[in-house]
């Protein structure tokens, strides 16, 4: 201040570039703050700031940044943002978390910049926050899916609405045998047996509609030759826009359930085949008693509580009891 009371020159210009710069200060869509480098404290905080934090200018002036930034982020914070003031690093840059005044956690980029005076010593330091909360949430819900995609023991493929595959899990691995190395970039219909080639088309021609394929049964062939059975799920992927622009395929291997009814109904037509010719040769025998071994036959196939023969008697209306099991 100069003698007459009037500002000195070089404080008026400060006082003009400030005035200058508060229009973008109060308006820009970031946080901005100018922290005393000494104590952390906050000199001055703009609206955006205030909206991030959930305080308000004249509670933040009060605060240091240490008391807002979350507990677990706290120590490596303020270590970086000492060597910054030390002359460390002419800039700090950081993704951390701060505690709203509701108690919740939110995730900010910081930009620090320590403004220095002639002689290099620090007389502030200007901060510029982000709010990237959503972007956090976002990449942590996509290595939680990735994580699942891996550990998952069905197949998961990406492929291209040419067919072309794009990704490949530790389950297609383990279930066709090939590695993500080996498949990435070729065709999936190297999994295709030549008799099931129209599936690939197909099934693509649905993908473009946007139609989704859900449990579809067919064959498949693993590296080594083998044929699997598999239950097939494709399900479109789309863009921002909603367009169509590539498939995800989720195979499960039904190979020993296919094996398993297979031998059960071999041994339902051998189960029948027994039967039928020891009726037929009882019945040479007994005729009368292969209508209780018929009716045994029946009970056990449909799994029926009893079963009964009656024969109406001619001119009598009388039925009469040929042959039965259960409901004595």
């Amino acid at each position: 201040m100069s003698a007459q009371g009037r500002p000195a020159p070089d404080e008026a210009r400060d006082y003009q570039r400030e005035e200058d710069y508060r229009p973008v200060f109060e308006l820009t869509g970031v946080g901005v703050a100018q922290v005393d480098p000494a104590t952390g404290r906050f000199l001055r905080g703009n609206p955006k700031l205030c909206a991030i934090t959930g305080y308000s200018e004249e509670e933040l002036l009060g605060m240091t940044f240490a008391e807002i930034t979350h507990p677990d982020d706290r120590q490596e914070n303020f270590e970086g943002f000492q060597q910054a003031v030390r002359g460390g690093t002419p800039e700090y840059e950081v993704e951390k978390r701060y505690v709203r005044k509701d108690g919740q956690a939110v995730w900010v980029s910081v930009n620090t910049t320590i403004v220095r005076d002639e002689a290099g010593q620090p007389l502030r330091a200007v901060t510029v926050l982000q709010d990237i909360t959503g972007r956090r949430q976002a990449e942590e819900a996509r290595v939680r899916l990735a994580a699942i995609v891996e550990s998952s023991d069905d197949a998961i493929i990406g492929k291209t609405l040419e067919g072309v595959i794009t990704s490949w899990n530790q389950g297609a691995q383990r279930m066709y045998g090939y590695s993500a190395e080996e498949v990435v970039g070729r065709p999936i219909s190297i999994l295709v047996p030549p008799e099931r080639s129209d599936d690939v088309p197909r099934i693509l021609e649905s993908m473009r509609r946007g139609e989704r394929v859900e449990h579809y049964e067919t064959e498949r062939v693993s590296k080594d030759g083998r044929r699997l059975h598999v239950s097939v799920t494709v399900s479109p992927i789309k863009d921002r826009e909603g367009l169509v622009v590539g498939a995800s395929v989720v195979a499960r291997d039904i190979t020993e359930r296919k094996r398993a009814e297979k031998e059960i109904q071999t041994r339902a037509r051998q189960q029948e085949t027994v039967a039928e010719l020891g009726l037929r040769t009882l019945a040479k025998e007994d005729p009368q008693a292969v209508m209780g071994e018929a009716v045994t036959l029946v009970t056990r196939v449909l799994n029926a509580e009893y079963c009964k023969v009656l024969e109406l008697l001619p001119g009598r209306d009388e039925l009469l009891l040929v042959a039965g099991v259960g409901w004595e």
